[in-house]
This record gives structure tokens, sequence and C-alpha cells, in this order.
């Protein structure tokens, strides 16, 4: 067998694996190895699918910096062949899709850069009307997270009065959606109502109802149904503990851990999830970690000064007998904190994560 040929072997293999393995941790590393097998080879065709399969896997598994140089690479590709285009034009929209919703979790880009980006992908979908719902749903999300509640409103509007098509994204992430927009409205009690279908085990996909119970663990407690809460707290954690694609959601659980007092259970969460938050590479994932690790520290410190905590990093106040000494590391987590504070309220245009995003963590 000639190198040619087994490089073919090996990435034919990986690629069957990767295809089995869905949107995991272990597809996304079998997808960037099978990409640069292909383009050792000089199989163009088959480096843009697996380029492109590489991408949809990227947010899945915490790598979503790398989604964006991705997506741009597969787009220069098949906008100008339009043979390609027609081939993967399917996988290609579904990349572009994920990528549009999620750029709001990067404060490097700015409001205009991710409208063009919206912008290019509806006019990729559209057709008649197919693709309104879709780009409604970024849209309002977006505005959600960003704290502009007009647009958050208009663009609401319009999803709810848009018929699901073939580019509507499942029925579960939809509703996850419209989840989180309620709880911006501060809507509660028709969140948790939102929730049922996910909670009961009839709307599911990959990521639901793992991020659901994570949102309306705080409709729950601020209602007063810490019955039902405390039973989706233990049965959701279980569903996220080992993924770091997941760190927003485990720090809602240690919100809420706080907010019940459960101070241990609360600070060994931390302890497990603090490397991945420090090393992520989603610069709103880590800040919902770190706003909620400032909040429990911040109470603990009223009753010491010290806590033994084993973070797996050597931060400042870290003593030889392995315990932290809390107002060093309240500093260093202060100083991570306001700085991204500021990046994106800037990029936001408004102070909504400075001034009402921690209030998910503070109740």
């Amino acid at each position: 067998m000639s190198h040619s040929e087994t490089l073919q072997s090996r990435a034919d293999t990986l690629q069957a694996f990767a295809l089995n393995h869905g949107v995991s941790p272990e597809a996304y590393l079998a997808w960037k190895e099978v990409a640069q097998l292909r383009e050792e080879i000089g199989d163009h065709d088959g480096l843009l699918y697996a380029k492109i399969r590489w991408g949809m896997t990227c947010s899945f598994s915490g790598h979503g910096a790398e989604s964006l140089p991705l997506l741009a690479w597969c787009l220069s590709q098949c906008e100008t062949d339009a043979k390609m285009m027609q081939r993967y034009r399917s996988h290609l929209l579904t990349f572009f899709r994920n990528v549009a919703g999620g750029v709001a979790d990067y404060d490097t880009l700015s409001l205009h850069q991710i409208e063009q980006l919206i912008k290019r992908l509806q006019q990729h979908m559209t057709s008649g009307h197919s693709g309104q719902r879709e780009i409604a749903f970024i849209r309002f999300t977006l505005a959600s997270h960003t704290g502009h509640i007009k647009r958050a409103e208009e663009a609401y509007r319009e999803f709810i009065d848009s018929p699901r098509d073939l580019y509507s994204r499942c029925q579960a992430c939809e509703t996850d959606g419209v989840i989180q927009y309620l709880l911006f409205k501060q809507n509660w009690e028709e969140a948790i109502a939102q929730a049922q279908p996910a909670l009961k085990g009839l709307a599911t996909c990959a990521e639901v109802p793992h991020r659901t119970i994570a949102y309306v663990l705080q409709p729950h407690a601020l209602l007063g149904r810490y019955e039902e809460a405390d039973a989706l707290q233990k049965r959701g954690y279980r569903l996220i503990r080992n993924n770091p694609r997941f760190l927003r959601h485990q720090a809602l659980h240690i919100a809420y851990l706080r907010h019940r007092g459960r101070f241990v259970a609360a600070l060994n969460m931390i302890e497990r999830h603090f490397r991945s938050a420090d090393e992520t590479l989603i610069p709103l994932s880590q800040l919902y970690f770190f706003v909620a690790m400032r909040k429990v520290l911040q109470e603990v410190a009223f009753q010491k000064s010290r806590v033994k905590l084993s973070l797996g990093v050597d931060l400042p106040g870290l003593q030889s007998d392995g315990y932290q000494e809390i107002a060093p590391l309240l500093g260093w987590l202060n100083s991570r904190i306001e700085s991204r504070f500021t990046s994106f309220d800037r990029r936001n245009e408004t102070s909504y994560i400075s001034q009402l995003m921690p209030k998910d963590f503070i109740y």
C-alpha cells in the first residue's frame, strides 16, 4: 500500500468513527485529523466536507473560536463553486447557523460585524420565505443576550409569526431559546411552563433538557418551588457534570446551590470545573462561571478568611497546606470579571452584562 493509500485509509476510518460520534469532543478531534489528512492527500472535495463537519463540532466541544476561520474558508470554497454549494448546502448552512447563533459569546466581534454575518446567512437561506423563522430566532436570542429589549421583542414577534421550515432548528432548541427570552423578560411562570415538554422528556435533543434544567432553577427558586428545584438540580447536574461544553450551565447550578446555602456542594462544584473555566476559549462562558464563583466566595468570606479549595492552578493566596486565602483569590477574580464586563458592555453598547446579567447568579 502506498503512502497516499495509507493516508486515505486512515482518513476513511476516522471519518466513519466521527460520523458515529455526532458532535462529541471525540468527533471534533477525529474531523480535525480527517481534514489534515484530506489536505495532505490533495482531496479537495473531501477536505471541504471534513472542514464543514469539523466546524459543526467546534462549539459543542468547547472550541467555538475555531468556527469563524473554518466557516470563512468553507464559504469561500462554496460561494465560488456552484456544484460544491449544491452538494454541501445543507451541511454548510447548518454550520453557518450554529456559528451565527453563538458569536455573541465572543467580545471580539462588534454588533455590526455580527449583523453582517447574520445578513450573509440570510442571503444564503432565503428562498421565498424560507429561513425567516431561523433568522428571527438568531436575532431575538442575540438581542436578549446583549440587552437590547426592543430589538428582542420585535425579533421574537417575527419568530412567532413565521412558520417552521427546512432551515428551522429542532423544536427543543427553539423552545430553549424562548425560555431564555422569557427569563430575560423576567416572566418566570411562563418560562417554567415552556420548559415542561423538555423536563418531561417529550422534547429532547443532544443538549436538551441539559441546558433547560439549568435555566429554570432560578425561576423555580424565585417562585418558592424548592422541592421541584432541588430535584431538578440533582437530575440536571448529572447530565452536564462531565462536559465542559456546559460551563455556563454548571455556573447556574453553582448559583442555585449558593442560593440554597449549600456552600460545601457549591465549592466542590467550583473545584471540579474551575480548570475548564480558566482554560475555556469562550469568554462569556468563563464570565458566567467566574461571576457565580465570586458570589460564593464573597459569602463564604463572611465566615472565614481561607478555605480548602484545590483548583489545580497556582493562584494568589494559595498556601502550602492546600488552603486558599479568599481575599487574594477574590482580587484575582475581580480583575478578570471587570475586564470582561468592560469589553462586553463596549461591544454590546449596553450595560446589560455588567449590571443585569449578574442577577442570574445573585438571587
